[in-house]
C-alpha cells in the first residue's frame, strides 16, 4: 500500500472524523471507500460518453445495434433487476442511470 498525503478543508476533515466515529470505521478506510466510489463513477461516466459518441457516430450504419441484440440485452438486465424491488432499483445508481437514459421512464 502507498501512503498519500491529502490536505483537507477543516469542515471536510470534521465530517470525515464524525462519520468514522459514527460508523466505527477508521477515517482512512472511509476516505479510501469514498475515493473508490468517485473514481469508479468518473470512469463509468467516461465510458458512457465514449459509448454515446460511438453510437451517435454510427447510428443507422452497419455498426448500429440491431433490434434482436438490443432485446436480448434488455432481457439479460431484466433477469437481474426483477429480483430487486422498485425502491431498490431506484437506489441502484447503475439501474437508475441505465433505465433513465436508455430505456426511458416506463422501464423504472
Amino acid at each position: 500500500m502507498v501512503n498519500f498525503h491529502l490536505p483537507l478543508p477543516q469542515d471536510l476533515y470534521e465530517e470525515l472524523r464524525e462519520e468514522a466515529e459514527h460508523s466505527g470505521q477508521p477515517a482512512t478506510a472511509l476516505a479510501r471507500e469514498a475515493l473508490r466510489i468517485v473514481l469508479t463513477h468518473r470512469r463509468r461516466q467516461r465510458l458512457h460518453a465514449q459509448i454515446a459518441e460511438f453510437a451517435a457516430e454510427n447510428a443507422g450504419s452497419a455498426l448500429d445495434l440491431d433490434e434482436d441484440l438490443e432485446r436480448a440485452a434488455i432481457e439479460e438486465i431484466e433477469l437481474y433487476y426483477p429480483s430487486l424491488g422498485a425502491a431498490e432499483r431506484e437506489e441502484d445508481s447503475a439501474w437508475a442511470e441505465f433505465s433513465g437514459r436508455f430505456l426511458g421512464e416506463s422501464w423504472r
